[in-house]
């Protein structure tokens, strides 16, 4: 197998690893929207979350203790049956486990990933390819993902600075370019 096969194929194989990748974030920012509306509540009128849950508990017991001084019955508060539901069923704990599944896969996907960069790197050390035209620098590197804005145009002049020139040192222009970026007027 040539050296541009292997390229080829190892530049298809990253590709398919980036669109796994997309859909693990996907599935990742799924299952955490769904632990925060677990946590927060949700949109629906009446429907608390555990945090919510909690806070009034809290503040029933507070008041129980300032009235369990007086005479009577105070009752105590009660979880909504939603908050019930999510605490017998350890829905949490659940969506904790995914997460932490989903996380252990994409970071399998992201060493994948990371094997595929340094073997591309190490053969195109080993065969520089060779270029002869634009499409071959693509074909080998990959488009600019931004299409150049017309209107717009770059240009590159040679630095006129020269240096040196003492009893020590011979004087020598600089190789350095600079490279200045604008609006075209024609």
């Amino acid at each position: 197998m040539s050296a541009q096969t292997s390229i080829r194929q190892l530049d298809a194989d990253f590709e398919k690893i980036q669109k796994k990748l997309q859909e693990g974030w996907a599935k990742q920012k799924h299952l955490a929207e769904q632990f925060t509306a677990k946590l927060k509540g949700g949109p629906q009128e009446g429907h608390i979350g555990m945090i919510e849950s909690q806070r009034l508990r809290v503040k029933n017991i507070d008041s129980a203790i300032v009235a369990s001084r007086q005479p009577g019955y105070f009752e105590l508060y009660e979880h909504p049956s939603e908050i019930k539901s999510i605490e017998s069923k350890g829905e949490l704990k659940q969506l904790t486990h995914r997460i932490r599944d989903n996380e252990r896969e994409l970071e399998q996907l992201r060493q994948e990933e990371a094997r595929i960069v340094k073997q591309k790197k190490e053969l195109l050390a080993m065969n520089p390819p060779t270029i002869n035209s634009l499409q071959q620098w693509f074909g080998t590197y990959g488009k600019p993902e931004k299409p150049t804005v017309p209107g717009f145009m770059t240009n590159f002049q040679k630095n006129p600075k020269t240096y040196g020139g003492t009893k020590h040192h011979s004087a020598f222009k600089t190789l350095s370019t600079t490279m200045k970026s604008g609006r075209l007027i024609r």
